[in-house]
């Protein structure tokens, strides 16, 4: 095989990897999906690569600081609302349940909101 067949053929298999790459949308979608059937552990799963393909989605990363809550890890719940809400500024929910993490955590250890 010459070196331009071979040129051409790995930029066509490059080509038809990017086009076949799940959006963020795509993602958000499945998880969706399946944190409404209760598979928690796989919808957190596709809220992180959601995530991974864009990290500013602050609706994303609030979706997964729920997954988090119902699948009853704390810590990351708190860890994710705090950075929902960082980039939901406008969210009230989003603020609010930030504000109940941080008032929780604070109560474990002997602290008042």
């Amino acid at each position: 095989m010459s070196a331009l067949r071979r040129l051409t053929c790995c930029l066509l298999i490059a080509a038809a990897a990017a086009c076949s790459r799940k959006t963020a949308d795509d993602h958000f979608k499945r998880a969706e999906t399946l944190a409404k059937e209760d598979h928690l552990a796989e919808a957190i799963i596709e809220y992180k690569a959601a995530l991974q393909v864009d990290s500013q989605r602050g609706d994303i990363r609030f979706k997964l600081a729920e997954a988090h809550a119902r699948n009853r890890d704390v810590t990351n719940a708190y860890r994710e609302s705090i950075r929902a809400a960082d980039q939901l500024p406008t969210n009230l929910e989003a603020q609010l349940r930030a504000e109940n993490g941080r008032c929780d955590a604070r109560a474990r250890f002997g602290a008042f909101c």
